[in-house]
Parts: structure tokens; C-alpha cells; sequence
């Protein structure tokens, strides 16, 4: 292995490990059946990777994504430990690892202000205090008078009121016919066709690629998750288009 080339860390320290994945489908719930690709990996030069790599892990126990992160380990040591600060080539000090980018909690978090910002604040409150200031009037309300609870008027009591006993029965008669009514305007959906290979209801898709001569058109497939061919837990190969109901003249 030449020492001026990239390698992939993983591959070098598992080069016959199979099924070693960092990305799944997350539709087809495809992570279920670890049935995925590796596109996330972790380059070092041949040199150092030889002398100072001690491993290189994929962290699947980690669900926060459709990937999973890449972890490796080096044994750097720097030459000159004079220095009190790492040299200026390392990534903590790139813009993306500086730290400077904004987090949730500096938007709840009160900071500390320079006085140069204090006075800025200061000026343009006392410029918008001006230009919106009215002249006080006599009926004008006060601030307190805002915050002052309101008593909301009390309800009516709610009047019962008997009705006869021929009315309610008649009521009660009716009520089928009228549920029966609705029933025949509101019909439930059809339910999903079961699959071929497992007998399970199946779920209904729909095609989104506005090139097809399809698009737009709705489908079943296997309910399961998505899987390698040789796996009879993964979802089957049946595929089903959904029928276009015309209704009647």
C-alpha cells in the first residue's frame, strides 16, 4: 500500500466484513433487515493509517438518522509539545468545527452585551420612543389596566326540558334508517388486498416520478420491510395496481 494515497479506514481494518452498511432506506424501513449501502467512510493517508490507526467502527445502535455515523481512532502524537495550542492545519479550527455556528440554545439563552451594543439598543429605543410618542389624554387607559382580570358574566342555566314518551320512541325508530342513509353516501374504503408470499394486508403506494407514463397512479406492495431476496422476512414481490372505480351515470 503506497504511503501517498487515501485508503478507507473501515475496509482496512475489516476488509472481509460483509454486510457493513451506513445507509437505509427509511420508506421501506429497510434498516430492519440491515439491507442497505456504505456511503460514508472515513479517508487517511497510507502512512498514517499503517502507523498510527487503531480502529474504525460503524455506529448502527444509533437510530437519530437514515445514516449511521463512522468513528476512527488515531494514535497522533505531536512532535513538538512546546506548542500550546494544536497547529493551525487542525479541523477544530475550520469554519464548520469552529463552533460559531448558531444552536437552539442561543436563542433562549440571555448573552452578555458589548457597550458599544448596550448604547446602539439605547439610541434606537429612544428614536422609536420619539417618533410614536401621542399626547396624553384624559380618558387614555393605564398599563395596569391591562393586566386587571375581567369578570365574565355568568351563564344561564341551562333549561331541561321533558319530552313526551311517544316522541322519544318515535326518535329511536328512526335513528337506523338514518344511519343506514348515511352508510350508502359514505361507504368505508375497500381494504387492501393480502400479499402473495405472506398473506398480509398490503400497503398502498403511489407513483411519484412525473416522468412515468405512470405517475400519479396508486399501487400495493408487501407491507414487510425491505430486505435482501434470500430473506423470508423481508417484504415479498408482489406488486398490484390499485383499480380506478368510474362512477356510474
Amino acid at each position: 500500500m503506497s504511503d501517498d494515497i487515501f485508503i478507507d479506514t473501515f475496509r482496512y481494518l475489516h476488509p472481509t466484513q460483509r454486510e457493513a452498511y451506513t445507509c437505509w432506506e427509511t420508506l421501506s424501513n429497510a434498516r430492519v433487515n440491515n439491507y442497505g449501502v456504505r456511503i460514508d467512510y472515513i479517508l487517511c493517508d497510507g502512512k498514517s493509517s499503517k502507523e498510527d490507526l487503531v480502529d474504525c467502527q460503524h455506529r448502527t445502535e444509533i437510530e437519530s438518522s437514515d445514516h449511521c455515523p463512522v468513528t476512527a481512532e488515531f494514535r497522533f502524537v505531536f512532535k513538538d509539545r512546546t506548542l500550546e495550542k494544536p497547529p493551525s492545519i487542525c479541523t477544530k479550527f475550520w469554519p464548520e468545527f469552529k463552533g460559531t455556528q448558531m444552536k437552539m440554545n442561543l436563542f433562549v439563552t440571555k448573552t452578555k452585551r458589548t457597550r458599544e451594543e448596550e448604547s446602539e439598543i439605547i439610541i434606537e429605543k429612544t428614536i422609536i420612543k420619539q417618533s410614536t410618542k401621542k399626547p396624553k389624554s384624559s380618558d387614555q387607559s393605564s398599563l395596569f389596566q391591562h393586566f386587571k382580570r375581567i369578570t365574565e358574566p355568568k351563564m344561564p342555566t341551562p333549561t331541561v326540558v321533558v319530552v313526551d314518551d311517544d316522541v322519544t320512541s318515535k326518535e329511536i325508530e328512526e335513528k337506523p334508517k338514518n344511519t343506514s342513509a348515511w352508510n350508502q353516501i359514505f361507504r368505508p374504503p375497500t381494504p387492501p388486498p393480502l400479499c402473495s408470499g405472506h398473506k398480509e394486508r398490503c400497503v398502498i403506494r403511489q407513483v411519484k416520478d412525473a416522468s412515468s407514463a405512470n405517475w400519479g397512479r396508486y399501487f400495493y406492495v408487501c407491507c414487510r420491510a425491505n430486505g435482501a431476496s434470500d430473506n423470508p422476512e423481508a417484504r415479498c414481490d408482489h406488486f398490484q395496481w390499485k383499480e380506478i372505480k368510474k362512477k356510474k351515470q
